[in-house]
Parts: structure tokens; C-alpha cells; sequence
């Protein structure tokens, strides 16, 4: 049984970027596993390795911004301290590695 695909259609620009980039991501992946099972050189998967890393840490980033814009909306929408908003968020990043 095959997995009906994900409706894009709903989703913001942000969220879509975000989207868009695990899937290349996964593709990623799923050459490194392959270039693993065909038996390619430790260098070549280091590098590939280094490019995935990159691109995680890119999603993060504008995860990280889409979730500071969320939480400082909010916070002044509902007459809370943006500014607790904001290190609560950095508690958060604080644990990516």
C-alpha cells in the first residue's frame, strides 16, 4: 500500500520552505546510505556527511526564526514580555547541537 503525499496546499510560505528543504534532505540521506551499500570511500561520505549537516542546520535557522516571530506575536498579542519569549526560544536553540 502506497502513502497518499502530504496536501501542500494549506500550508504558508515559511512552512512550505521548511517542507521543501527536509524533502531534499531526505534525498540526501538517501544517496548517503546508498554511496554507504556501494561500498564509496570514507572521504566522499565525510563530504556528503558535511553538506546534509549544512542543510539541517539551515532548517534550523528558519525554524528558529518562523518560531521567535511566533512567540514574540503572541506574547505582545496577549500583553505578555516578548522578551521571556525570547529566551525561552533561546533555552531551546540552546540544545541543538
Amino acid at each position: 500500500m502506497s502513502e497518499q503525499p502530504p496536501d501542500l496546499s494549506q500550508l504558508d510560505p515559511t512552512h512550505r520552505a521548511v517542507y521543501d528543504r527536509l524533502r531534499r534532505i531526505e534525498g540526501q540521506v538517501r544517496g548517503l546510505q546508498k554511496m554507504v551499500t556501494d561500498g564509496r570511500g570514507c572521504n566522499e561520505v565525510l563530504t556528503q556527511l558535511s553538506a546534509v549537516m549544512s542543510a539541517t542546520k539551515r532548517v534550523a535557522s528558519l525554524v528558529a526564526y518562523c518560531s521567535m516571530s511566533e512567540r514574540v506575536t503572541d506574547a505582545v498579542r496577549e500583553g505578555k514580555d516578548p522578551d521571556a519569549a525570547v529566551a525561552d526560544l533561546l533555552d531551546l536553540l540552546a540544545r541543538l547541537p
